[in-house]
């Protein structure tokens, strides 16, 4: 008896998944369409700014702008670590 139980509950957890999918899709987004609203936005980087992997534990060895220097030189924008260089 305890089979066929199992069996009508994964049957009632399937169409149950089926269901929330379907309303999920039919439902219209959350986000708005006004121009202006997304959370993301493009800027335009620094000229001459180059994304450097930064090698100070401070920046987790991320990615980060670095601003040029005189001597070949980089420093990182989220640090101010200098990269770089004939040191």
């Amino acid at each position: 008896m305890s089979t066929d139980l199992g069996a009508y509950i994964a049957a009632a957890a399937v169409a149950a998944v089926a269901a929330v999918t379907l309303v999920a899709r039919r439902v219209p987004s959350a986000r708005s369409s006004e121009p202006g609203a997304e959370t993301a936005r493009f800027v335009e980087p620094e000229p001459g700014v180059r994304y450097l992997q930064c090698d100070e534990l401070r920046c987790g060895h991320m990615t980060y702008p670095h601003r040029p220097q005189p001597g070949g030189t980089w420093v990182c924008a989220n640090c101010g670590t200098v990269k770089g260089g004939t040191s």
